[in-house]
């Protein structure tokens, strides 16, 4: 059984800053991106013409979330308890009063919501602005992983991502972000 301290350990590490920067990371570079990074502002304005990173949340939203759990997660993620989405899309309305709610429950759910909803603005803004390589097919819609054994077996000589996440350096992610219009509430 894995625990949670052991996973804690584990993204602890990949989620932070390594302890000693990576021999391939070019230092001078390096630091340029700190001090720009440093200078980017809590609140940034979102300058997309769709508004893709400020527009407010709606009924649309709404219903595509409950559509996307309808089309693809009703089987998926059973709790603890076995229930599933389709589990709980089948209680009517009236019998979802508040009380019937836990707080912590209520968070995981809003939780992962929000998340969903953050990921389609990205990947929209993304897909709006070609940023997306035609063979990253897990980030296309329709077409998942289709051809990711070809394409990883024609990439697998020139890239080396066995260890990705703690060489990602976030003040060099947010720059880039940043370059590529990437700013407002959602990004802030």
């Amino acid at each position: 059984m894995v625990t949670a301290d052991s996973l804690g350990d584990v993204f602890e590490k990949c989620l932070n800053p390594a302890a000693v920067m990576p021999t391939a990371f070019d230092k001078i570079q390096h630091q340029i991106n700190q001090t720009l990074g440093s200078l980017i502002p809590d609140r940034t304005e979102d300058t997309t013409p769709e508004a893709f990173f400020s527009a407010e949340w709606g009924v649309d939203d709404g219903a595509w979330v409950k559509d996307h759990l309808l089309k693809h997660a009703l089987e998926s993620s059973s709790g603890e308890d076995d229930i599933t989405y389709a589990d709980i899309m089948e209680i009517p309305n009236e019998d979802l009063g508040p009380n019937s709610y836990r707080i912590i429950a209520l968070e995981s759910c809003f939780l992962k919501v929000l998340t969903l909803l953050i990921h389609r603005r990205i990947t929209q803004w993304a897909a709006a602005r070609g940023l997306i390589p035609d063979w990253q097919n897990g980030f296309r819609k329709k077409y998942r992983t289709n051809n990711n054994p070809f394409v990883l077996r024609c990439r697998q000589h020139y890239i080396d991502a066995t260890n990705a996440f703690p060489s990602a350096d976030h003040a060099t992610m947010w720059l880039k972000f940043a370059r590529m219009g990437m700013a407002g509430p959602i990004s802030d």
